[in-house]
């Protein structure tokens, strides 16, 4: 046994209780409080849905000014070969994608500075993902019209208005008249 008198004991325990308890009371919210919390947390996803279509839209214009760079660099690539073609979409699609990726990096970090939760990180991830996919779907297809293009010639030249012409070695090529 330790020596120690069991009223002690009980007294010893009573005492480390109370302490706990007043400590809980020093570190826990009271209604006021909770309330200011619960407000904040209110006011910031408010804030976040007013800045998701500002968010779209400027995704918006961004895409719609890289369609339209990558149709005319198509129509360009079209004079020049499909390797042509394929290597002027890629590395258009390649400074777009940087382009929305420092877009994307700024807003993130405008809204963490604005709200700092995670909800904005989040919203701002599943944006880039989209993105980044559509993107990279416009590369993809790029490059298979492309290829289809050069193999098909014959097949596609009248359905982008041009005229096949044959060169004296017997090959076969499309004009494409640019407006």
């Amino acid at each position: 046994m330790s020596g120690k008198d069991p009223f002690q004991i009980l007294a010893d325990e009573i005492t480390l209780i109370r302490t706990e308890i007043e400590r809980l009371q020093l570190t826990s919210l009271n209604k006021d409080e909770a309330k200011a919390l619960h407000d904040h947390v209110a006011a910031s996803v408010a804030e976040l849905r007013r800045a998701a279509p500002a968010l779209e839209a400027s995704m918006e214009r961004k895409m719609t000014s890289t369609m339209a760079v990558i149709k005319d660099n198509t129509a360009i690539a079209a004079d020049k070969g499909a390797k042509g073609a394929v290597m002027g979409a890629h590395g258009e699609s390649v400074k777009a994608a940087q382009m929305l990726l420092r877009d994307a990096e700024t807003a993130r970090r405008q809204s963490w500075r604005t709200f700092g939760s995670f909800g904005a990180w989040i919203a701002l991830t599943a944006a880039l993902c989209l993105s980044a996919g559509a993107l990279a779907t416009m590369a993809i297809q790029g490059r298979a019209d492309a290829v289809a293009f050069g193999q098909f010639t014959g097949l596609y030249c009248y359905s982008v208005n041009g005229r096949k012409f044959t060169a004296n070695d017997g090959k076969e090529y499309c004009g494409v008249p640019i407006d």
